[in-house]
């Protein structure tokens, strides 16, 4: 019987974990249907005491595992966030999954000095919060350059550079302060 499963949103679950060797195991997850995975201890066998799951995830054919997540006998299930990192929107890539029986300490200090769930929710949000203030800041530049003609009304007429020029403009502002798209 499986000791493990998974399951992406829209998809079976899936139990077909390979062994690497007596703490760890891999998943082929293909190409993700979504930015969350369930994963889950099956109750076939829990964890040895002193002893949980880390959960790591990995473009397929790469070596580098992030850490994402933990299972422990208290919380035998979890819905982990894929790392923004991974959401790469200009290609897909195909995904593998990695388990490993940890120490609790270990995955403590992981945990510890990694994000919380938390703390990656509001990465996100301030992702969200940059993206529209950056849009704005790019609107009212493009925005300066709209002209009025009695005849034909407001037109905008951009030099060929307006957005290289924002983005110098941009980038000259968070040399000065870091903190400036937070304000206002």
């Amino acid at each position: 019987m499986a000791v493990f499963g998974c399951i992406q949103p829209g998809s079976p679950p899936a139990y077909n974990f390979r062994q690497v060797d007596s703490e760890r195991w891999v998943l082929d997850l293909g190409y993700l249907t979504a930015d969350q995975i369930v994963v889950f201890l099956t109750g076939v066998q829990g964890c040895p005491d002193g002893k949980g799951v880390g959960i790591y995830l990995s473009r397929t054919g790469e070596q580098n595992f992030e850490y994402i997540g933990s299972l422990k006998n208290e919380r035998p299930t979890g819905i982990f966030k894929v790392p923004v990192s991974f959401l790469e929107v200009s290609r897909q890539f195909s995904f593998t999954l990695g388990l490993s029986l940890d120490p609790l300490a270990s995955i403590l200090n992981l945990e510890s000095g990694g994000m919380t769930e938390l703390q990656a929710q509001n990465r996100s949000l301030t992702y969200v919060s940059l993206a529209r203030k950056l849009t704005a800041d790019l609107i009212n530049y493009i925005t300066s350059f709209v002209k009025a003609d009695p005849n034909i009304g407001e037109y905008l007429l951009t030099p060929n550079q307006v957005v290289s020029s924002w983005l110098n403009r941009v980038v000259t502002k968070l040399q000065q302060d870091p903190d400036w798209w937070s304000k206002r």
